[in-house]
């Protein structure tokens, strides 16, 4: 009977060690499961993007989302620092053409050539037209009546401009024949690079079809556009 004593005795203490060190176990395993499997930290997202804005530090909350934006390439950036860029078409229901062009807060462009006479409907339907050089037309002043707006970061931005200053006498060709592009394919292109989508189509009133109507002028001042990673379905 002795013996059956001293075994109870033992099982009693495996129980009460097995109680004592449960809670800590789990905790540990518990921790050890969220450090592999779950979602980050505020604390680690907060350093991720202190380093990429010079460790700025907040003021009052150090995790306040509201500072911060993705804008329509994907990229984070504080609220105050996003920009507005456009995608403008002045739709042709005459020559069937129009003209496509890109608005940043610098500038706003649009790629023609000088040859004024090889941007026809004709042209844009034929194989055998040929490119000519292109050029930058600042666009400013120009009417347009279809437009998409983005938020861009100024990354986005910088990538954006470098584009357009990297590809400014890119070859032109109005109907994208022969190596070279027309209004609307070359600002497609200009967006893509920047990691914007823009809306599809070869000419600028295929890309007018996916746009939104520009807004309405009031008292000489049209309301801006919402900004948004999808053209319009």
């Amino acid at each position: 009977m002795n013996w059956l004593r001293r075994a109870e005795k033992r099982v009693i203490r495996l129980v009460l060690c097995a109680v004592a060190l449960a809670p800590p176990m789990g905790l540990a395993f518990w921790q050890l499961f969220l450090h592999l499997y779950g979602p980050p930290t505020r604390a680690a997202t907060w350093s991720v993007l202190a380093s990429a804005h010079g460790a700025e530090s907040a003021p009052g909350d150090p995790w306040d989302a509201r500072q911060f934006v993705i804008d329509d390439a994907g990229r984070c950036c504080r609220r105050a620092e996003l920009a507005r860029v456009e995608l403008r078409v002045s739709s042709d229901a005459i020559d069937f053409i129009g003209h496509a062009f890109v608005s940043t807060p610098a500038r706003t462009v649009g790629f023609r050539t000088h040859h004024e006479s090889d941007i026809g409907l004709v042209d844009y339907l034929s194989p055998f037209a040929k490119s000519r050089p292109g050029f930058l037309r600042d666009d400013s002043a120009a009417a347009f009546d279809y437009v998409v707006s983005y938020s861009a970061c100024p990354e986005t931005l910088r990538m954006l401009e470098e584009s357009i200053d990297r590809h400014a006498h890119d070859p032109y060709q109005v109907g994208d024949w022969d190596g070279g592009f027309n209004c609307a394919t070359w600002a497609q292109k200009r967006l893509r690079d920047a990691g914007l989508t823009p809306p599809p189509g070869k000419c600028p009133n295929q890309l007018a079809r996916s746009m939104y109507p520009r807004p309405p002028m009031v008292d000489g001042h049209g309301s801006e556009t919402e900004s948004s990673n999808e053209v319009r379905k």
